[in-house]
C-alpha cells in the first residue's frame, strides 16, 4: 500500500463532501442512543453476573452503585440524543460518553481493590468493551479512536497513581494492563479507519443507486409521455372522423331549420306537420350536441388538462376512454367485448395508468393473427381491484413470459432498437400504484394480462405523497 493510501485511510477528508457528513451526523445521533441502551443493558446484566460467577457481598454496595453510575450516564445518553446540540455534536458528545464511563469503571474497580484483591482484574476488558461500541456505534475517525483510548489510558495511569497515593491496598499501576490499552488503541484505530473507508463506500454506492433510479424514472417519464403524445397524435387524426358526423348532423339541422322557417313564412305548411319538423329536428341538435359534448369530455379526461396529476377516478371511465382511443387500432381486427362491473373510485396518477392500459391493449391488438378477440373485464374482490385484457393471439412461450418486463436492445437491419422498454416502464408505474401486474399466456392460446390495485388508505396517501 502507498503512503498517500495509509495517509487517506488515517486522515480521511470525506466528510468535505456535504451529503457524507450530514449522513455521518444522523448515524452519530443513532449510535449515541445505542450507546445509552449499550450502558444500561451491560451495567444490568454484569451486576447480575459478577455475583453468579464470583459471588462477594462485601462489594454488593460498591457495585450497585457502580452500576447505577453507569446506567444514569446511559439516561443521559439517551436524553442528550434528543437534544438539537446533539444533531451536529453527536460523535464528540459520544466520544466524551465514552471516556466517561470508561473513567468511571476504572476509578470503581480500583477502589474495590480495598475489598477485593483481584477488582482491577476487569480493567483491561472494560475498556476494550468501551472501544469497541464506540467504534460500532459512532462514525469516528483513526484519530479519534486514537485520542479515546489515549485519554482512558491516562485515566487509568492517573487513577493508578492517586491510588497508589492513597494507599489503597492491591491498588496499583499494571504496566501491562497500559501496554494492552495502548495495543487495543492502536488496533482500535486501524479497525476504525477500514470502518470508516466502509461507510465512505457504502455512502458513495448509495448515491450512485438513487442516481440511476432517478435516471431511469426520468426515462420512464419521458417514454410515457412519448407514448401519450403518440397516442394523442392518433387521438387527433380519429377525432376529425368522429367530430365529422355530429358536426355534419348538427349543420344539415340548423340548414334544414332555416329553410324551414323561411317556407313556413311564404307558404305555411299544416302545423301538426310542421310541429313534428321542428320536433325532429330539435331531437337531431340535442343528440349532435350530446354526442359533441361527450367527446369534449373524454378528450378532457384523457389530455387530464382541467385536472390535478393525482385524483380519484371511475376505473371504467378510464378503460372506456382508452378504448375509445384505441379504436382505430382494433377495428376491422378484432372484436372487442366488454365486462366492467362496478368498483370503487381509485386514487392514481391517471395520465400514467391510461398509458398502460393503451400499452397493454395495443400488444393485444399486435398479438392477433389476422382477426380475433379481446375482452376488457374489471371488478372489485378482497379489497382490491382487479382489470383482466386478454387475446386470443399466438400466446407466448414460458421464456418469453418470464423475460417480457426485462427492458433490453435488439439489433434489427444494423439499427440498435429497444425491446420490451414498454412493458417494463408500465410495471414500473403500477408498481408505483401499489398494484401488481401478471401475464399468464400460451402458445395458441392467446394472453391474458390481469393487473391488481389495492383500496387502502395507507396506499391512497402514499399515491397522494407522489
Amino acid at each position: 500500500m502507498k503512503r498517500a493510501d495509509v495517509r487517506a485511510y488515517l486522515f480521511p477528508q470525506a466528510e468535505k463532501d456535504e451529503g457524507f457528513r450530514h449522513e455521518l451526523e444522523r448515524q452519530s445521533v443513532t449510535g449515541m442512543q445505542v450507546i445509552g441502551w449499550v450502558n444500561i443493558g451491560t451495567a444490568a446484566f454484569l451486576t447480575l453476573a459478577r455475583f453468579v460467577v464470583a459471588p462477594d457481598p462485601a462489594t454488593l454496595p460498591m457495585r450497585l452503585f457502580e452500576g447505577s453510575a453507569i446506567v444514569l450516564l446511559g439516561i443521559a445518553m439517551l436524553l442528550g440524543a434528543r437534544s438539537a446540540y446533539a444533531q451536529t455534536r453527536a460523535r464528540q458528545l459520544g466520544i466524551a460518553g465514552g471516556f466517561i464511563t470508561a473513567t468511571v469503571l476504572i476509578w470503581f474497580s480500583l477502589c474495590m481493590c480495598e475489598m477485593a484483591a483481584n477488582a482491577d482484574d476487569f480493567i483491561p476488558g472494560q475498556v476494550t468493551l468501551v472501544l469497541l461500541v464506540g467504534i460500532a456505534a459512532l462514525p469516528l475517525k483513526p484519530l479519534h479512536t486514537f485520542f479515546l483510548g489515549m485519554a482512558m489510558l491516562g485515566s487509568y495511569w492517573s487513577a493508578a497513581l492517586l491510588s497508589e497515593y492513597l494507599a489503597l491496598r492491591h491498588a496499583s499501576l499494571e504496566p501491562t494492563y497500559a501496554l494492552f490499552i495502548v495495543t487495543l488503541t492502536l488496533l482500535g484505530a486501524a479497525l476504525t479507519a477500514i470502518v470508516y473507508e466502509q461507510r465512505r463506500q457504502n455512502y458513495q454506492r448509495h448515491q450512485t443507486e438513487v442516481g440511476f433510479e432517478r435516471e431511469l424514472k426520468e426515462a420512464q417519464r419521458r417514454m410515457l409521455l412519448s407514448e401519450n403524445a403518440a397516442s394523442l397524435g392518433r387521438l387527433a387524426a380519429a377525432l376529425s372522423h368522429e367530430l365529422n358526423s355530429p358536426i355534419g348532423a348538427l349543420k344539415s339541422a340548423v340548414d334544414t331549420m332555416l329553410l324551414l322557417s323561411a317556407r313556413q313564412s311564404v307558404a305555411p305548411l299544416d302545423e301538426k306537420r310542421f310541429v313534428a319538423l321542428l320536433r325532429d329536428l330539435r331531437n337531431t341538435i340535442q343528440e349532435s350536441s350530446d354526442r359533441l359534448s361527450s367527446i369534449v369530455t373524454r378528450m378532457q379526461r384523457i389530455a387530464n388538462l382541467d385536472r390535478s396529476e393525482v385524483q380519484r377516478v371511475r376505473l371504467n371511465e378510464l378503460l372506456g376512454d382508452v378504448i375509445a382511443l384505441c379504436d382505430s387500432r382494433y377495428k376491422g381486427r378484432a372484436t372487442l367485448e366488454t365486462d366492467l362491473k362496478e368498483v370503487p373510485p381509485l386514487v392514481c396518477k391517471p395520465q400514467q395508468l391510461s398509458a398502460v392500459f393503451r400499452n397493454i391493449l395495443n400488444n393485444s391488438v399486435d398479438a392477433l393473427n389476422g382477426t380475433g378477440k379481446i375482452r376488457v373485464s374489471a371488478r372489485s374482490t378482497d379489497g382490491e381491484i382487479e382489470v383482466k385484457i386478454a387475446d386470443s393471439g399466438r400466446g407466448m412461450t414460458q421464456d418469453e413470459v418470464d423475460n417480457v418486463f426485462d427492458p433490453g436492445f435488439r439489433v434489427s437491419a444494423d439499427r440498435v432498437g429497444t425491446g420490451n422498454w414498454s412493458m417494463f416502464s408500465s410495471r414500473q408505474v403500477i408498481h408505483e400504484h401499489g398494484g401488481e401486474i401478471r401475464i399468464h399466456s400460451a402458445p395458441g392460446e392467446g394472453t391474458t394480462v390481469k393487473v391488481t390495485f389495492p383500496l387502502g388508505k395507507s396506499h391512497r396517501r402514499e399515491i397522494a405523497a407522489r
